[in-house]
């Protein structure tokens, strides 16, 4: 396990997990004592996904994204949906890339993106 970004001086690390309404991909950003450091996606149970997609949580820090797009784990591909009151980005996830990064809290995750 190695952290994906170091920001402000707190390495983080991948904590992945599912949406308990309709079993999609949660992933969060976690300290290495496993504490919630921010939200990483949001469930929009209506929008339809292609693999290996996610929807970004709006309130995820600009320079919070750019460090994880630099990482080539999650692809920007300038994807912006509207979604009732507000827009969001959908970016697409290199599984591969993204398991180096995982946090290892003791679940299991089977659902893939």
């Amino acid at each position: 396990m190695k952290p994906i970004i170091n920001y402000e001086g707190y390495d983080l690390y991948i904590e992945k997990d599912k949406y308990t309404t309709n079993g999609r991909i949660y992933l969060g950003l976690v300290t290495i004592d496993g504490e919630l450091f921010d939200d990483i996606t949001i469930n929009l149970p209506d929008k339809e996904l292609n693999n290996h997609e996610i929807c970004l949580n709006s309130n995820l820090q600009n320079d919070i994204k750019n460090k994880l797009y630099e990482t080539d784990v999650f692809i920007n591909l300038s994807k912006e949906e509207q979604y009732n009151m507000g827009r969001y980005n959908i970016v697409q996830v290199n599984e591969a890339l993204l398991k180096e990064y995982l946090y290892d809290n003791g679940k299991e995750v089977e659902n893939e993106l």
